[in-house]
């Protein structure tokens, strides 16, 4: 089950999405990295 309680079939969807935020955050982007925690949270 994901983090979601959605179908097992949002799971690598939801990976990407984590992956691209993790991403981001590394590279120190605030801004950007505040967008995509944003648009994470609506997909979650």
């Amino acid at each position: 089950m994901s983090l979601s309680g959605k179908p097992e079939g949002d799971e690598l969807a939801q990976e990407e999405v984590i992956a691209v935020l993790v991403n981001t955050v590394r590279n120190d982007d605030s801004e950007k990295a505040e967008t995509s925690f944003i648009k994470l949270r609506e997909y979650l």
